[in-house]
């Protein structure tokens, strides 16, 4: 039974579905116990024996994955055609099956490829943050590991209105197999995001830290921000409005409110922006 939904996991030929480890911390009246987790093979490594190659140097597998990233933006899961994703392939319907064993196993392995190294960076920054103000640990910085995955190089909604549109899609997207995968394989992140969101605001119990947050995060695990979250970012973007890192300093004095947290003097202000900033290459 996976241990964070009560299910059994998802039976996706090809793809192994287990918990990454990612911390047991526990604080106050907000301490939860989790159980050790076991760390999930990398997506690629499913079926990475079944690969040929084509004469641009793309694995057949690879060309099936873009091909479902681009259809799936278009349509999600349930509008993703298979005729029209082997002809954008450049396939036939035996490699789906053949790399994938099925449609919904080719869309969760999809989805892992994007969503895979950010949210490894959202649990790295989370731990480098929380290695270094260690006790003076707050809301903003947590937010800050949280938001600074809207630049990663696999997902960067910032300079990319595709990634932008894919993120708005994922999630939003009702498929029950999928939402069950993402459950199950990113489960963890967010009850890590969660725990430190708790142990920065002892003035809240758990249930109020976790209704206040979904406002704005984790509609689904792994995806990060809602979808509304994710369209107010992009416009006030595109319209210029503010600079990337501007957008995201307001959405955490916006989140910070939610969680009832102190306003920030103007020098906490510059420091949080010098966090954003350098992972926008943009001034602090």
């Amino acid at each position: 039974m996976d241990g964070s939904s009560g299910k059994a996991p998802l039976d996706i030929p090809g793809i192994a579905i287990e918990h990454r480890g990612c911390g047991n911390e526990k604080s106050g009246h907000h301490a939860q116990a989790t159980s050790q987790a076991t760390p999930t093979p990398n997506y690629y490594e499913c079926c990475m024996d079944r690969t040929s190659i084509d004469d641009t140097g793309k694995t057949t597998k690879s060309r099936l994955l873009d091909a479902a990233q681009q259809l799936y933006t278009k349509a999600g899961h349930e509008g993703l055609s298979l005729r029209d994703l082997t002809e954008l392939a450049g396939v036939n319907l035996a490699a789906v099956n053949y790399h994938f064993g099925s449609k919904t196993a080719l869309v969760c392995a999809m989805v892992a490829r994007r969503f895979d190294p950010v949210n490894e960076a959202r649990i790295g920054e989370l731990s480098r943050l929380e290695h270094q103000f260690q006790d003076e640990l707050r809301c903003e910085h947590v937010f800050t590991a949280l938001l600074k995955s809207v630049c990663h190089p696999r997902f960067n909604i910032v300079d990319s209105p595709q990634q932008w549109q894919f993120a708005i899609r994922a999630s939003c997207d009702l498929s029950q197999p999928l939402r069950q995968f993402l459950a199950q394989r990113y489960g963890h992140v967010e009850q890590r995001f969660i725990d430190a969101f708790c142990r920065v605001t002892p003035w809240l119990s758990r249930d109020e830290v976790d209704w206040r947050i979904r406002c704005v995060a984790f509609s689904l695990p792994g995806i990060g921000l809602n979808a509304n979250t994710y369209e107010m970012l992009r416009g006030a973007i595109d319209k210029r409005l503010m600079t990337p890192t501007q957008a995201l300093v307001e959405l955490v004095g916006t989140a910070r409110m939610l969680l009832n947290a102190p306003s920030l003097d103007t020098v906490e202000l510059e420091k949080l922006h010098a966090l954003f900033a350098d992972s926008m290459q943009e001034p602090a």
